[in-house]
């Protein structure tokens, strides 16, 4: 466990899938660092959300055994929440407009040797009202 003090380089790993797209598989690494301020460990770093757009975007990752939110600033505004069993409601903003986002949480799994933590969330994305779809993201942090 990080102390107080710890600030670590980390690799972020991010693999994502969606049934309304596809089935497509999404996937990102990133550089970013980790403090651990009790009870949570706090990630950011810096990603491109859209492939189109030369701009990064600022993200957070608060998470513990429990839960992960996910909070993004920059050309997509957002705050998503995923703890097994509920379900959250936010706004996610971007260049093209706001859209209202509703996530079930079916599955958290989380996974922490020292070294790495892994976490996996399946769940149910829903976009302004829509009938909600499968989803499933894996996240990989690596301490460097």
């Amino acid at each position: 466990m990080l102390s107080r003090e710890d600030v670590k380089k980390v690799t972020v790993s991010l693999t994502g899938i969606h049934e309304n797209s596809g089935d497509e598989e999404i996937s990102d690494v990133c550089e970013g660092t980790l403090i651990y301020r009790e009870p949570y460990y706090f990630v950011t770093y810096e990603e491109k959300i859209d492939r189109e757009s030369r701009e990064l975007t600022k993200t957070l990752l608060r998470y513990n055994e429990e839960s992960l939110r996910v909070t993004r600033k920059g050309n997509a505004v957002s705050e998503l929440v995923f703890v097994k069993g509920k379900t959250h409601k936010c706004e996610y903003a971007t260049e093209m407009g706001s859209f209202d986002i509703e996530i079930i949480t079916d599955d958290f799994l989380y996974e922490d040797d020292g070294r790495s933590t892994k976490i996996e969330v399946s769940y149910r994305l829903g976009l302004n009202g829509m009938r909600p779809s499968e989803s499933h993201m894996s996240l990989k942090i690596e301490r460097r």
